[in-house]
């Protein structure tokens, strides 16, 4: 296993560890979301606190998978066979890159939720939903500019 593996591995733990212990010790009812004001807009079970979480495990296998898959049908690009091996090995390492930076933004994401669980909006849950987001993007795009590298080498 190398060390992005592990950091996803690790980050995807922690996610579900952190989720399972807010829902035991939330209130019954949590806010799920907030007003222009930072207020409280609408509240709902403390069991949307298990979400992100659930989200994580399921683009966690749903990214495992995609893994295994060879690249020449799920990319915007001709691949051809003799370069199939070499798009699926950046594509591997990409895609390894991807969970780690999910699962991290996941756990981040759900750490800032867990915080405005008392009733006021914290003041880095928009930074850090926009920080995820843009990770999220910059990685999709560096997997398919070095995978069309590859590809047109």
């Amino acid at each position: 296993m190398n060390v992005r593996a592990a950091i996803a591995y690790a980050a995807l733990i922690t996610l579900v560890v952190v989720g399972l212990y807010a829902y035991a010790t939330l209130p019954a009812s949590i806010p799920t979301s907030f007003g222009f004001d930072g207020r409280p807009a609408a509240w709902g079970p403390k069991l949307t606190v298990l979400l992100l979480p659930a989200i994580g495990v399921f683009a966690f296998v749903l990214i495992s998978v995609v893994q295994t898959v060879k690249p020449r049908a799920n990319l915007p690009f001709y691949v051809s066979d003799d370069r199939v091996d070499a798009v699926q090995a950046v594509v591997y390492a990409g895609t390894a890159d991807l969970k780690t930076v999910l699962m991290c933004g996941l756990l981040a994401l759900t750490v800032a939720s867990i915080a405005n669980s008392g009733g006021t909006l914290s003041p880095v849950f928009l930074p850090v939903v926009i920080a995820v987001v843009g990770a999220v993007i910059l990685v999709v795009a560096y997997i398919l500019v070095r995978a069309w590298r590859a590809a047109s080498a």
